[in-house]
């Protein structure tokens, strides 16, 4: 029995490994954060959101802990160009990620648009996207 790699940096490393939005970007501009002071533009940044998980009780499996729950991440897409190249890189990472991430236990991802605005702060066009996993498994290390 193999446990999951985590589930933010197998998101990251499918969208760092997608020919369609490297063509928009290069993988550096791809983070596992929020920008702090600067942000890349254009740029994609992948926000965790709160994921409860709670334990199988009764499973056949005794050789691990496996966990199960919902999954919620944030993609911010930042760029100076225009609100269109915004949602257009937001579309393609959200894209890029379909249907799912199975080595990271995300059975079923789905995507939404949230919003576009204007950011003051960091003096660009900023497009967000809700990705989701109703099903999301977590398997832990062997149980000694």
């Amino acid at each position: 029995m193999s446990t999951f790699i985590e589930p933010t940096l197998a998101i990251i490393q499918k969208l760092r490994l997608n020919a369609n939005l490297l063509t928009k970007l290069p993988s550096s501009s791809i983070h596992s954060q929020f920008p702090n002071d600067i942000v890349d533009t254009p740029g994609v940044y992948l926000i965790d959101g709160p994921s409860p998980l709670s334990q199988i009780v009764g499973s056949a499996n005794r050789t691990s802990q496996i966990l199960v729950g919902p999954g919620l991440w944030q993609i911010s897409v930042y760029s100076k160009q225009s609100v269109d190249e915004a949602k257009r890189i937001g579309l393609i990472a959200c894209e890029a990620l379909l249907p799912s991430i199975v080595t990271a236990g995300l059975w079923k991802l789905d995507y939404s648009f949230e919003r576009v605005i204007k950011n003051k702060l960091f003096d660009c066009w900023q497009a967000d996207y809700t990705i989701t996993c109703p099903l999301r498994e977590w398997r832990t290390k062997e149980l000694l």
